[in-house]
């Protein structure tokens, strides 16, 4: 098991909404686009690796749906249980150590 560990908490919506980038400090943050940490989250589960965040107490699992859309089978990612807005395929052609550097960031735009 890897574990990392902050001392900040981040808005759950950050996670579930697409082009949210509102760090603290944004003119040192790392995180531009609000992608890297969905991208992360796709990567590590299309890996089959078991990925959860705890926020502000409240602890948060990520699995996915399967599901078929027009003629492809997707893995829809899902938050407790809950459908999110991207797939698996996010973050297609990134390597694992690619996912562990956006998370390492997040942590560190997060405080």
């Amino acid at each position: 098991m890897i574990v990392f560990e902050n001392a900040g908490n981040i808005d759950i919506r950050a996670i579930k909404t697409f082009g949210v980038n509102a760090k603290e400090n944004k003119d040192s943050a790392i995180g531009y686009f609000g992608t890297g940490l969905k991208y992360a989250i796709a990567i590590l589960l299309r890996n089959n690796c078991k990925i959860s965040i705890i926020s502000d107490c409240t602890l948060y699992e990520f699995g996915v749906s399967k599901t078929m859309i027009r003629n492809d089978n997707f893995d829809i990612v899902t938050m407790n249980g809950q459908e999110l807005g991207f797939t698996t395929e996010l973050g297609k052609d990134w390597e694992m150590w690619m996912a562990f550097r956006e998370i390492v960031s997040n942590m560190l735009d997060e405080n």
